[in-house]
């Protein structure tokens, strides 16, 4: 690991993009899974929600609300099943550049309300579209759930506030 950056990391969530939830959600409560976020999101026309399965387990569905979109797209050449995996980083800045440095470059980076998140193309993975996150301060509360943008740091504490 560098010194020069903050590349501390953890395994976040794994995204799956569903037809339908009714299919998977019985299986995934089965599992011990409580829904921690279900809400739409018009920016994706997706359907988010988003489980924790034991204390530090979290799973995240999504569902195409609308039509001709990046998730739509997905289903109709993949079928439903693992879309992405995300993982929480310290500091996406100093990622960004270390895997720059090292050929790899991000085909998506976007700044949304509480986070930061950048994306490696699938091309640059053997097919596995991988997430980076940061989350701000404040993103917990926004969703009214001390789970959701937690870390399994001790205490609770966000790879942000070490």
């Amino acid at each position: 690991m560098s010194k020069e950056r903050d590349l501390r990391i953890l395994l976040d969530h794994v995204g799956l993009a569903v037809e339908d939830v009714d299919t998977i959600e019985p299986i995934l409560k089965l599992l011990g899974a409580e829904t921690l976020v279900d809400e739409e999101l018009d920016f994706l026309g997706a359907r988010w929600l988003y489980y924790e399965i034991g204390p530090e387990s979290r799973i995240e569905l999504l569902v195409p609300t609308e039509e001709d979109t990046f998730l739509t797209d997905f289903i109709e050449n993949a079928g439903s099943g693992l879309h992405h995996v995300t993982f929480e980083v310290a500091n996406i800045d100093d990622f960004e550049a270390h895997l720059e440095e090292n050929g790899i470059g991000l085909v998506d980076r976007t700044h949304r309300p509480k986070y930061e998140e950048a994306f490696v193309s699938p091309r640059d993975t053997g097919g596995i579209l991988l997430q980076l996150i940061e989350y701000e301060a404040g993103y917990a509360e926004e969703y009214a759930a001390d789970e959701v943008g937690a870390t399994i740091f001790p205490q609770g504490e966000r790879l942000s506030d070490r």
